[in-house]
């Protein structure tokens, strides 16, 4: 069985993006982290390592953890 490198992000308007690393088939066992890049032409990335989503105005939305590092919900950051 061969996978596509994808992931899909839910957007703060309830829409859903698909984001690929690349359009090569993978097998299962294999290292899929790195940068993956919306398939709607929309111009945004996302970093499977750091969990950020980076969108073509230059803003990004980051994983806000608590101690124990869990994930308990995502700031907006601004740079222009």
């Amino acid at each position: 069985m061969r996978l596509l490198a994808r992931r899909f992000v839910t957007m703060p308007d309830g829409s859903r993006k698909e984001f690929r690393r690349d359009d090569a088939l993978h097998n299962p066992g294999e290292d899929m982290s790195g940068i993956y890049y919306a398939v709607d032409g929309s111009r945004m990335k996302y970093d499977l390592l750091s969990d950020t989503l980076y969108l073509p105005d230059g803003s990004r939305y980051e994983p806000v953890k608590d101690g124990a590092g869990n994930v308990t919900g995502r700031r907006y950051i601004v740079y222009r």
